[in-house]
Formats: C-alpha cells, structure tokens, sequence
C-alpha cells in the first residue's frame, strides 16, 4: 500500500512539476531575464533608444534552466507527497481513493495554494519595490488558510450559511489586504 501511494505521489508530482517547469521556462523567465537586465544596470529606462541598444536576453542555458526544471519537479513532488498524506487521512475515514478525487484534490490545493493568493499579490519582480517580506507572507498565509476552509466548507458543509460563510472567506483577504 504505502509503495503505490509513494509511487503515484513521484510520478503525479514530477510529471506536474515537468508541466509547470517548462510552462515557467516559456512564460515567466523572459520577465525574469529582462528584470536581471535592469537590476544589473545593462538596461536603465523604457526609452525606443535604451530597449533597441540593450543586450539580448540570454538564450537557452543548460544548467540554469536544467536546475530550474529539476527544482520544480522536486518541489512539485513534495506538494504532491503533502496532498497524498491529506488524502490517506481520509481513507482511513471510509473515503474511496482514486484518480477522480486526486485531481479534485490537486485542483483544490492549487486554488488554496496559487491561484487564490496569486488574485492580489503579484510576484516579486528583481528590481521592482514591493511590500515588506514580512506582510507579503502573512498575507499569503492567511489567505491560504482562508482558501481552505472556504474550500472544506463548499465541499462538506450543508446548507447557505456553509456556502455563504465559504463566499466570504474567499473574498475577505482581497478586500482587507
């Protein structure tokens, strides 16, 4: 048992951290690249000039972007070591294990994890001034957290006040943060 649930967590993980790596190297490293530019001087303002007279940005590098898809795919079969465990509990709870309900798993913690916390805090760009560490990370904690139980609440509680109560929680860290 414990070898099937270890394998289905290395393969689901690494083939999602795969995904998501290479969707990384294509959409979010030219930003990257080009933030590098600026924090390093090569590229001062937005002047036609200035963008036409700049370094390209650095093409394919083997072993940064070969470490970043190896980093993802490792961090990604965590996630996906943590969200197997969370769903052994509740197997030994009666609940059925199996592929329906892992994906409606990995959807809930990607909602809880990324996309409710990525609706109001954009990442930090090298570079670029942002908020203290510190209130980002509590923010983010929080809105986590919120994320959660909304999501616990929409898919066990009873009832509109369950729903309600779910609506708000999801919407709270937005309005005050």
């Amino acid at each position: 048992m414990f070898s099937r649930f270890l394998t289905s967590a290395l393969f689901a993980g690494a083939s999602a951290g795969l995904l998501t790596g290479l969707l990384q190297l294509y959409f979010v490293q030219p930003v990257l690249l080009h933030a590098e530019l600026y924090e390093s001087g090569a590229l001062v303002h937005f002047g036609a000039d200035a963008v036409s007279a700049h370094p390209d940005l650095p093409g394919f590098d083997a072993v940064r972007d070969g470490l970043s898809l190896i980093f993802t795919m490792l961090t990604y079969t965590a996630y996906a070591l943590i969200l197997l465990t969370a769903m052994s509990f509740g197997e030994e709870r009666g609940a059925v294990i199996d592929g329906r309900w892992g994906i409606l798993w990995g959807v809930a913690g990607f909602v809880a994890f990324h996309l409710a916390p990525g609706f109001s805090l954009a990442p930090e760009v090298p570079g670029v001034a942002a908020a203290d560490i510190t209130a980002r990370q509590i923010w983010w904690f929080a809105t986590a957290g919120a994320a959660l139980v909304a999501l616990w609440l929409l898919a066990f509680g009873k009832g509109w006040g369950a729903w309600i109560g779910a609506a708000v929680l999801l919407m709270a860290p937005h309005v005050v943060g």
